[in-house]
């Protein structure tokens, strides 16, 4: 038992009460489904392709590999963005998606991946295994080619 005792001069403070809701910004015409790390890497390739600095997205998905949703994580610098995981993962959990696929760019052009983007990638991974949700890609978009992170490969965005 704790030697604190409450008077009746002392006020109580109620803590604040908070909702989370989802706010949608536009619609994604048809729920197009996502056959594969290309055919997410052109989506993104028209989301990402024209910013002047990094911008990180996560693209979120159905257990039907339909989009539910894309979100833009964060936006940076010319040479950097910073992508916790809890900030992608948090609209993930928010829609219920099943899977999720990321991407940033490179203003630079550049489709090659850091060692950063390598390093972001395995604790994204690591996160997305604890809360169950699947981490299909991490995909790079530079000014004429999109690298995955995942696999290792590199390919024209035009293909």
């Amino acid at each position: 038992m704790d030697n604190h005792s409450t008077t009746d001069q002392e006020t109580w403070v109620v803590p604040p009460c908070f909702s989370v809701k989802l706010v949608s910004e536009g619609e994604i015409e048809g729920r197009p489904p996502v056959y594969g790390q290309r055919t997410a890497g052109r989506m993104f390739r028209k989301l990402l392709g024209e910013y002047d600095r990094e911008v990180f997205a996560v693209m979120l998905l159905s257990p039907d590999d339909l989009i539910i949703g894309v979100s833009i994580v964060s936006v940076g610098s010319l040479t950097t963005t910073i992508a916790h995981p809890r900030e992608v993962l948090k609209v993930a959990i928010l829609t219920n998606a099943y899977a999720i696929v990321v991407a940033h760019n490179h203003p630079g052009g550049s489709a090659e991946p850091s060692d950063a983007d390598a390093k972001a990638t395995a604790n994204l991974a690591l996160a997305c295994d604890i809360m169950g949700i699947n981490l299909l890609d991490s995909l790079v978009i530079g000014q004429n080619y999109i690298s995955s992170v995942v696999d290792q490969t590199m390919w024209r965005w035009d293909e």
